[in-house]
């Protein structure tokens, strides 16, 4: 059964000691002139592939740190993460499953726990083991690399770069927090795990816990500029891939954007954690305030709590973005979505009326 994602979370700590055992100055932005002045626009979605129709069982488990369940490659080749049964469908363009990838065992094609996937037109990755390790599968040969680092915990974002490097946040949570804080926000491999370039700093947090959930982002390459949001800090950022420096840093909450506010007090009703404060030693509330990032043309699309937020080059807003489906706002239904170069953006979601899972493409 698919459920709806909730805009707020609660973790208990045993499943966070479980979770971490498997892997062993912003600048002020100006409000929005006149307030609420900036256009809405309606984007009509269509069914591209409906998941119901796959002839297998498999379940989407929407876990906190489960945030790439699906990505299309440009061939629109589907990938969609089995979770409970730990593997990868591959599906075709005609909605065909193409073939099967991983499943729980012993062999190196096997997967446990794989929590994020991306794909370009040559090579598949997959982050596994629940943060463990990275698997990149050739996609029309029986090939296979795995990058494992001892103690290293890779948080689910990943993207492959223009030169197949894997862009992806890397963590070593037997380190102090101090130590952590100290860490870049997120960094480009190789396929031997050497770190080419590291990019930013971390936020800073009280605690390994906050770390790992205030440091969670979403990433975006197009050309020269990798884009990134904090999953739950209303904070987008920009830096130039190739020299590591920092393009643009934007606290949305500086920005007065009416569905920014309404994430911030849905924090406050919650009492939701802060990376200063968390207020029980044992768990941890927030709310998840990004879902998604993404470039078309200079804008970028910001999958927040309510709709899609839409910026400049610059990160200024331009404003706000819904996808209906038969005349029915999805957005909110949305779990991830990907842009491709053409301007065609697909999505997995779930159909409002009876939570069963589509994914939708729609023309931008």
């Amino acid at each position: 059964m698919i459920i709806r994602r909730r805009p707020s979370f609660y973790i208990p700590f045993p499943f966070i000691m479980l979770f971490l055992c498997l892997s062993t100055s912003c600048h002020q932005e100006n409000p929005v002139p006149g307030g609420r002045n900036l256009p809405e626009m309606v984007i009509a979605a269509r069914i591209f592939l409906d998941l119901q129709t796959l002839g297998t069982d498999f379940e989407i488990s929407r876990t906190f740190f489960q945030t790439k369940l699906f990505h299309m490659t440009e061939d629109l080749t589907a990938y969609l993460i089995d979770s409970n049964r730990h593997r990868i469908l591959e599906i075709d363009r005609e909605g065909r499953l193409r073939r099967v990838i991983g499943g729980i065992g012993q062999r190196e094609i096997d997967l446990y726990y794989p929590v994020a996937v991306t794909a370009n037109d040559k090579m598949l990755a997959v982050i596994n083991n629940s943060g463990g390790e990275i698997k990149i599968f050739d996609r029309f040969a029986p090939k296979i690399r795995v990058i494992s680092r001892k103690e290293t915990y890779f948080l689910p974002s990943l993207i492959i770069g223009q030169e197949n490097e894997l862009i992806a946040p890397a963590r070593k949570v037997t380190r102090s927090i101090a130590e952590m804080n100290e860490e870049p926000i997120f960094s480009i491999f190789d396929f031997n795990f050497n770190q080419i370039r590291a990019f930013g700093k971390a936020i800073k947090c009280s605690s390994h816990i906050a770390h790992l959930h205030f440091n969670l982002v979403e990433l975006f390459a197009d050309g020269q500029i990798i884009y990134g949001a904090y999953a739950c800090l209303p904070i987008l950022f920009a830096f130039d891939r190739h020299t590591g420096k920092e393009l643009f840093k934007r606290d949305l909450r500086l920005s007065d954007i009416p569905e920014i506010n309404r994430a911030l007090e849905r924090e406050r009703e919650i009492m939701a954690d802060t990376p200063e404060k968390q207020n029980k030693p044992n768990q941890i509330r927030l709310v998840r305030m990004n879902r998604g990032i993404g470039v078309y043309k200079g804008s970028i699309y910001y999958l927040g709590y309510e709709k899609f937020l839409l910026f400049g080059p610059q990160a200024e807003f331009l404003g706000t973005l819904k996808i209906t489906l038969n005349d029915q706002d999805i957005t909110s239904y949305i779990d991830c979505f990907v842009i491709l170069p053409a301007g065609r953006m697909f999505g997995l979601a779930t159909r409002p009326e009876n939570r069963q899972p589509i994914i939708f493409e729609a023309d931008l």
